[in-house]
């Protein structure tokens, strides 16, 4: 997180900056579902919605690194995939999403690091 903050600050966000970004409010939104702040997370979502907005951007600007592309690519699919699963209010089958989601999540994570 210290990387992350020293980026914002210096303006050289770099993609797995922003990817560490969604993985944190996306944690932060599991935990209000975990403890039935529902009018938290359905707040919240806004802001990961806003987050997978900023990797996609990110990513368009390596206009030559199909990667990165492929990777932004890769998470709005995963988002797209749990955000309808947290919006439903089942804690248990968004127990489930989230394992799925950060299973896959932290593999493309791990390769733009």
């Amino acid at each position: 997180m210290l990387f992350v903050k020293i980026h914002k600050i210096n303006g050289t966000v770099t993609l797995a900056d922003a990817m560490f970004d969604l993985r944190s409010s996306v944690r932060m939104v599991i935990s209000m579902a975990q403890a039935g702040n529902w009018s938290g997370v359905d707040t919240h979502i806004n802001q990961c919605e806003s987050l997978v907005q900023a990797i996609k951007t990110h990513s368009k600007h390596a206009k030559v690194d199909t990667a990165k592309q492929d990777v932004a690519n890769k998470v709005e699919i995963l988002w797209n995939e749990l955000k309808p699963i947290v919006l439903s209010h089942d804690k248990k089958a968004i127990q489930q999403g989230i394992k799925t989601f950060l299973t896959q999540y932290n593999e493309i994570y791990f390769q733009v690091l």
